[in-house]
């Protein structure tokens, strides 16, 4: 009796991921972005309050393009899985018009300040798409994603030699909605967002939509439009990022 319980479950694994096999595929992609920055942080310590700064106004931050790895897994038509990290590094070098506070530190008017921003983010996800999708034109899902962030600024005297750095970091669910329009076999129109809200203490938003073209079997492009919202707050501290701007993708499937 127990050869034959083995057996069944045996014979049920191995027809259970013959089957994965037959219908899943793996896909790795590159993306360059080229978002426009906005930010502003006011960070309190030391009994010093602190000024408000603008990443561009104050600090001279340019905008940066931005790369991003993608690894993804389709397990079949209706569930696939997600790895993707995104790293950006953005400095500034000004002469301050304005004297700041930041962390506890003072820099006067007329110093010089090299400053420098990173921010880091990596996601896992899943997206379980609703109904039948089976050559489906039209497919609608739900996006559930683990990500893991870090900012770190940092604000370097030249003139005084003082330097001074805050870190946050930390891990968010997040929750969002994927649309997709495929018109025919090698075009595929897509939407998707997804965040989080916490109230009083901020929030999290990540929305992109683009056109991807399949130009080869194993190959294909795509270009749209994305948004990265980040804002933290526990007063009074708070830290605001905006990130917007077209990109271009490029990947492989398997």
């Amino acid at each position: 009796m127990s050869k034959k319980i083995f057996a069944g479950v045996g014979l049920f694994l191995v027809m259970f991921f013959c089957r994965i096999s037959l219908a899943s595929h793996v896909s790795f992609e590159g993306q360059y972005w080229f978002p426009s920055l906005n930010g502003k942080v006011n960070i309190t310590a030391g009994g010093i309050s602190g000024t408000e700064i603008n990443m561009k106004n104050d600090l001279g931050m340019r905008d940066e393009n931005v790369p991003e790895g993608k690894f993804t897994w389709t397990i079949n038509p209706k569930n696939k899985i997600t790895l993707s990290y995104l790293w950006v590094e953005y400095n500034g070098n000004a002469t301050i018009t304005k004297s700041i506070n930041y962390n506890g530190q003072t820099y006067a008017i007329g110093n010089h300040i090299i400053s420098q921003l990173d921010l880091n983010d990596i996601n896992i996800g899943w997206t379980r798409y609703f109904g039948n999708v089976k050559n489906a034109k039209f497919k609608v899902g739900l996006l559930l994603e683990a990500r893991g962030f870090q900012l770190k600024g940092n604000l370097n005297d030249t003139t005084l030699a003082l330097s001074t750095s805050k870190t946050i970091s930390g891990v968010l669910p997040t929750v969002g909605l994927v649309f997709s329009v495929n018109p025919n076999k090698k075009i595929n129109i897509f939407v998707r967002a997804s965040g989080i809200t916490a109230g009083k203490y901020g929030y999290f938003l990540d929305a992109q939509g683009g056109i991807k073209w399949l130009l080869l079997k194993n190959f294909y492009i795509s270009a749209g439009y994305r948004t990265l919202d980040i804002e933290g707050k526990s007063d009074p501290d708070y830290a605001k990022i905006q990130l917007s701007g077209p990109f271009v993708v490029a990947g492989l499937k398997f």
